[in-house]
């Protein structure tokens, strides 16, 4: 079981970078006319300088960063095994559900960032529930209200 849960997260885990990919493939190929449009971002020399020289360059210190986030993803994966082992399958199910919504909003945080446009029309709850959020917020109030109804219809017996 623990196998299959853990090719599970790492298909979720492929999943996500092929969107990604398929995303910055779309950006970075736009035809002619389009690459000019506010989806490009520009950057300044500046600040193109100032990422750069931030890269390393020095191979050791890339290769101990290379161990360091291999070191990294083992325990991540450790830990991952050990807090979801007592889980039963129902809970399992929900909590992968919860990581891939985390790493699509993350992907979408990027994606608006990158490309310099606001979030029009959704929040990161609405997202989720893959509404707008005029539609997030009808759908908890209708959960409200139901929730209301039942309470008053249900007789008070002290």
């Amino acid at each position: 079981m623990l196998a299959a849960d853990s090719s599970r997260i790492r298909d979720i885990s492929f999943a996500h970078a092929d969107l990604i990919e398929i995303c910055h493939r779309t950006l970075t190929d736009l035809p002619a006319p389009c690459a000019s449009s506010p989806m490009t971002p520009s950057f300044s020399e500046g600040v193109v300088h100032d990422v750069v020289e931030t890269l390393s360059t020095n191979p050791s210190q890339s290769g101990d960063m290379q161990s360091q986030q291999q070191a990294n993803q083992v325990q991540y994966e450790e830990e991952s095994m050990v807090s979801t082992q007592s889980m039963m399958q129902p809970a399992l199910t929900q909590h992968h559900s919860s990581l891939a919504h985390d790493l699509q909003e993350q992907m979408f945080q990027v994606l608006f960032t990158s490309t310099g446009r606001q979030q029009e029309d959704t929040t990161a709850c609405s997202r989720r529930h893959e509404r707008t959020a005029e539609d997030y917020n009808a759908m908890l109030a209708r959960g409200w209200l139901s929730r209301q109804h039942c309470q008053l219809s249900t007789p008070f017996h002290p």
